[in-house]
């Protein structure tokens, strides 16, 4: 589309109607005409957006099938790794969120997480230590790892926190 052509079209809306809304009845005959000889020769500059408009868009079913059997093939190692801090009920929609063992903001997005899980009452939050490939120190991951083994998901969110960003 050329610009001057998008821009004049778009003046002509933005002048005939209040902010947000466009009412072509409330058109004055003169806007009227100005707005028709605008989009036919628009048309007429690009009739591939007639083309476009009638054909319809692509199919991503075979994408959504090969991603759903790929997810299928991991569910259990996504979804039921003792390594993994889990929260919620064990039948629930599992959320599975990786996060660096130490981030800026991860403690509260991580609390913002259980409140939803916790809201809605049909979450399974599981939390993913993974190693902070910026840093290149797979250790931070390892040792939350250890700690949820060793003492517990209460002990795991102390460590979390302490953790320097």
């Amino acid at each position: 589309m050329s610009a001057t052509r998008a821009s004049a079209a778009a003046a002509l809306l933005l002048a005939a109607a209040p902010a947000g809304a466009f009412d072509p009845a409330a058109l004055s005959d003169a806007d009227r005409a100005a707005f028709r000889a605008e989009v036919r020769a628009l048309l007429l500059d690009e009739p591939e957006i007639v083309t476009r408009a009638l054909t319809p868009g692509p199919s991503y079913a075979e994408e959504a099938a090969r991603d759903t059997a790929l997810l299928d093939g991991v569910a259990r190692a996504l979804h039921a790794d003792p390594a993994d801090y889990a929260t919620g009920p064990a039948e629930g929609t599992p959320l599975v969120v990786f996060l660096p063992a130490a981030c800026a903001g991860c403690a509260d997005t991580l609390a913002q997480l259980r409140a939803l899980a916790e809201e809605n009452g049909a979450t399974r939050l599981i939390v993913k230590d993974v190693p902070d490939a910026a840093r290149g120190d797979p250790m931070a991951a390892a040792f939350l790892v250890a700690v949820l083994e060793e003492l517990g998901a209460e002990a795991w969110t102390q460590a979390r926190q302490a953790l320097p960003d």
